[in-house]
């Protein structure tokens, strides 16, 4: 493997960890991710309205997929697996991302940005796989030829 690929297992395992814990977290404790989470007591959660166990059980399932999705492919990597993981991922993170740009809710500014720092880094860097992955699976370009007796 080269040095991009061993990168992109790295970014991999690095978005991978927190899918798994937030979703490992809102499954089996979802009062608790909602009250608690990120464990800052920022209340990112809560600041969005009431509680709901089966909605928070079914975001801990979303989350849990794409962690196992995205580790899977650090553990097994393959520039197309690579690839799907990290655009899978992205149509989550992305979109994701944007909702918490525009919607606040009541949120402190300190939530407000410690929300936005590492949704916009996770989709910064699930960008960066998929173009690193399309790089390690491009063609190399032919060989230019001389002609013989140049």
């Amino acid at each position: 493997m080269t040095v991009h690929g061993s990168m992109v297992r790295l970014a991999l395992v690095v978005l991978a960890v927190p899918n798994l814990l937030t979703g490992l977290w809102a499954l089996l404790t979802p009062r608790s991710w909602y009250e608690d989470f990120p464990g800052t007591d920022l209340g990112w959660v809560s600041a969005f309205g009431d509680y709901n166990e089966h909605f928070i059980q079914d975001i801990g399932g979303a989350y849990l997929a794409f962690g196992v999705l995205l580790a899977y492919a650090a553990a097994r990597p393959t520039p197309s697996l690579a690839r799907g993981a990290a655009i899978g991922f992205l149509f989550f993170a992305g979109p994701h991302f944007v909702i918490h740009v525009f919607v606040r809710e009541s949120l402190s500014t300190a939530g407000y940005v410690g929300t936005l720092v590492p949704l916009g880094f996770s989709v910064l860097l699930a960008l960066w796989v998929a173009a690193q992955a399309w790089r390690l699976t491009a063609p190399e370009p032919p060989a230019s030829r001389t002609p013989a007796g140049s």
